[in-house]
């Protein structure tokens, strides 16, 4: 095999990423093992192969907590899912789980905590953003959690600026600090980027309006 320069061990840590977030594990996994066959000290590598096998694992447990769930066992179900947050306490998928079946019950203040631990571990984790807002339409008083979230979301946008999503919520977060020209400039950001998306469209006439109101 061909040594491996700094620049072409770069190259495969990213293309082991990039092919696990895709959900292509085995190949992520290769391009592993190629560096830690040369390098078998490789500090990135080596968290990068016991991030993915700690993946698996995790995702077989939350199957079996999404089946207790399934079963109406809700309660075994979140202890389940507390059991494995505590052996895999950077999973970022678990606390989400747990929001889903703290919403379920309509704990929604419970929910909405376990969304944000969410992305605490994932800051661009754009499922546990559009939770937060489904609870916040639920329970209003639990904006400020959401508004809490715009630090790691400014994060996100800079992670994956093509993403329509982040720029919706943000225009949400900038709504709740009623920052209109902001929360405007966001919508109209996200729009561009996902034109068919109608609740932007929504919010975008609604501000439009507000601004024609208050001229």
């Amino acid at each position: 095999m061909k040594k491996l320069t700094q620049e072409m061990v770069a190259e495969k840590l990213n293309e082991a990423k990039a092919l696990s977030q895709r959900g292509d594990k085995g190949e992520a996994k290769a391009r592993l093992y190629e560096i830690l066959f040369q390098q078998p000290d490789h500090r990135k590598a080596l968290q990068a192969l016991l991030m993915i096998i700690d993946s698996n694992a995790v995702e077989q447990g939350l199957r079996e907590v999404q089946m207790t769930f399934l079963r109406g066992e809700k309660e075994l179900a979140y202890l389940q899912a507390q059991q494995l947050a505590e052996k895999y306490p950077h999973g970022y998928r678990i606390p989400f789980t747990q929001g889903g079946i703290q919403y379920e019950q309509g704990n929604f203040e419970q929910a909405i905590a376990h969304y944000r631990h969410a992305i605490d571990l994932k800051v661009d984790f754009i499922d546990a953003y559009n939770a937060m807002e489904s609870t916040v339409g639920y329970d209003p008083t639990l904006c400020s959690i959401y508004i809490n979230a715009k630090e790691p979301l400014l994060q996100a946008v800079q992670l994956q600026s093509n993403t329509a999503g982040f720029y919706y919520h943000l225009g949400n977060i900038y709504r709740f600090e009623e920052n209109v020209e902001e929360a405007l400039n966001a919508y109209k950001q996200a729009h561009l980027l996902n034109p068919k998306h109608l609740l932007t469209m929504q919010k975008i006439d609604e501000l439009n309006a507000l601004l024609r109101f208050e001229d």
